[in-house]
Order: structure tokens, then C-alpha cells, then sequence
């Protein structure tokens, strides 16, 4: 069976309800579908950079398969689940709809200039240059390549792979997961997204919609 780690930072040390009742028919549904899926928390760090560091040691040291970045504030189907771990590509992941009432946005950058969105039509995936690590799967040979290439640090006692902060990248601000994305980019992995699945995401209101019908929408006014 492939191993596969599913890990999750969480400040408050919660999950909302749709991420628990999705991760039951995860775990529910896991050995007949050939697959051992274990859950790892990272909880009470306010640094949630720090925390993904963590957990991707983890997925590292663990000899995992694949490793799921899902947040605690994520809602998804067990059927978007298993449909991520199926794609034949290293980094892959599903929009989450941003946390903003004012506008209808998703975690895909740049959410502004879709032209930098490449369709593969064999895959069925857009290769893009960032996408957020709401839901975002990485298989054991991004894993290594992120630990064989990255500075470590010390802290409870394990060595930790420094590939998620938040830094400059000339005049922007970068943060945490879209760092990540670049340093896969300068390893030469291909940041993929499956626009076929839109994951919710939970606030004070959920907050859901449908990427690919907003990005069809956003390229026919383009056009």
C-alpha cells in the first residue's frame, strides 16, 4: 500500500466539522482503495510556516509516499481526495476559495494574469506558478527534493527543512506556500492544479464556489 500523510497545522488546535467528517470516509474508505493513510497535527504554533516545515520532515523521515498539505479550515469530498493522490504528477492541488466576502478569489496565483496558466489537456490539469497549500499534494520525490536542497534548523529535538517562509521576492511579498511553490519551480517541478474540484473554506461564513467557472468567466471578459 502507499503510505500517504495527511498534515495539518492548526493554531488552535480544532478542525472545523466538514474537514473532520471528510477525513472519517477518508480513513473509512482508505484499504480498499490501496492506500495507508495516517493524519499528522501540528497544533498551538502561531508560526504556521514553522508548522508546514514540520510536517514536511515528517513526511521525510517517515519514508511517506505522498504528502496532503489540508487545512483545519478546509471542507472537501472524499472523492476530491482519492481523485488528488490519482494524478501521475509530483505537486498537485485544488483551489480553495479565499476567505473574502468583497470578491469571489481562489488561492491560485496570479489570480490576476491568467495568461501564465498553462492547460495540459492530456492530464487534465493547468500548470500554473503558485498555487496555496489549502489542499495541495506532493509526492516522495518532491518531498526529498525540498529536504536534499534546504538549509535545516534544529527545534524540538529534529532537524527541520527551512522551504516555507515568508520573504521578499523583488518588490512582492511572498508567503509560506507560495515560496514553497518557487523553490519546487527552481527545482524543476511543475506546479499543478486540478480545476475540476473547488475545496471550501471556513471563516465566520463558508465561503465555496467554483474555480473553473470563475475562470472561464474571468477569460471570456478578458477576451
Amino acid at each position: 500500500m502507499k503510505k500517504i500523510l495527511v498534515a495539518t497545522p492548526s493554531h488552535n488546535g480544532d478542525v472545523c466539522c466538514d474537514y473532520a467528517l471528510a477525513m472519517m470516509e477518508v480513513f473509512r474508505l482508505a484499504s480498499s482503495k490501496g492506500y495507508d493513510v495516517r493524519m499528522q497535527f501540528w497544533m498551538y504554533n502561531s508560526i504556521v510556516a514553522e508548522a508546514r516545515n514540520i510536517l514536511l520532515g515528517m513526511a521525510h523521515d517517515g519514508d511517506f509516499d505522498d504528502l496532503v498539505f489540508i487545512d483545519a479550515d478546509q471542507g472537501f469530498s472524499v472523492d476530491a481526495f482519492y481523485k488528488l493522490l490519482s494524478h501521475p504528477v509530483d505537486v498537485v492541488g485544488f483551489p480553495v476559495r479565499v476567505k473574502c466576502l468583497a470578491s469571489e478569489r481562489y488561492n491560485v496565483m496570479p489570480n490576476d494574469d491568467f495568461s501564465k496558466y498553462l492547460a495540459d489537456p492530456k492530464l487534465g490539469l493547468l500548470s500554473v506558478p503558485a498555487i496555496g497549500t489549502g489542499m495541495l499534494r506532493l509526492s516522495k520525490a518532491a518531498i526529498k527534493a525540498l529536504w536534499n536542497n534546504s538549509r535545516k534548523y534544529h527545534n524540538f529535538g529534529v532537524a527541520i527543512p527551512h522551504v516555507c517562509q515568508v520573504t521578499f521576492d523583488g518588490d512582492a511579498l511572498l508567503s509560506e506556500d507560495l515560496y514553497l511553490c518557487k523553490l519546487l519551480r527552481d527545482l524543476g517541478f511543475n506546479i499543478y492544479v486540478d480545476p475540476s474540484y473547488t475545496a471550501d473554506h471556513f471563516g465566520r461564513h463558508k465561503f465555496s464556489g467554483s474555480f473553473a467557472a470563475h475562470l472561464i468567466s474571468a477569460l471570456t471578459v478578458t477576451n
